[in-house]
């Protein structure tokens, strides 16, 4: 439940909170949506997280993300960061 709540926020205390959770079996379909959530930009224009941190968690998140459409949008943030 927290790390849905966390997928609410935007930062990096929250990135690294969950992406602290990620290597919990039990707890990594929640964490890999909470990581996307947490680096993506909060609205268009702005910017979100980067570094090569962020990158790295981005990618396994992105690989156990469940949900399409934010697996998505995590892949193409990566793409940007690797630019």
């Amino acid at each position: 439940m927290i790390l849905g709540a966390l997928g609410n926020e935007h930062g990096r205390e929250a990135f690294d909170l969950a992406a602290a959770t990620l290597a919990d079996p039990s707890l990594q379909v929640e964490a890999a949506l909470a990581v996307i959530q947490t680096a993506l930009p909060p609205v268009k224009g702005q910017p979100g997280l980067k570094g090569p941190e962020v990158v790295k968690t981005l990618e396994k998140a992105v690989t156990l993300c469940p949900d399409p459409t934010l697996k998505e949008e995590g892949a193409r943030y990566l793409r940007i960061l690797k630019k």
